[in-house]
């Protein structure tokens, strides 16, 4: 299985952070994109998501937990760079 690895695209990073605004569970978000579920449950946990716990159903409205799809593209480039020799 030799598969090529391809990023996740600014739309697609910016797919996740409106998603998980909208409550979308992570598995969810993955079918849509026709990705893996460990695939994008890996990349929200190496971005900074935190799964949300639901204590009350009243107060501030969610935020989809620290997600950033700018950051994580920007994270993404830089450690996709590769140094000129």
């Amino acid at each position: 299985m030799t598969e090529e690895y391809t990023q996740l695209t600014m739309d697609e990073r910016t797919f996740i952070q409106l998603g998980l605004t909208a409550e979308l569970k992570p598995a969810q978000i993955a079918l849509e994109l026709s990705h893996c579920t460990s695939t994008t449950s890996r990349k929200l946990k190496r971005n900074g998501w935190v799964p949300p716990v639901n204590i009350r159903s009243q107060g501030r409205p969610f935020v989809c937990g620290e997600y950033k799809a700018v950051a994580a593209q920007d994270r993404g480039r830089t450690l996709n760079a590769k140094p000129k020799v």
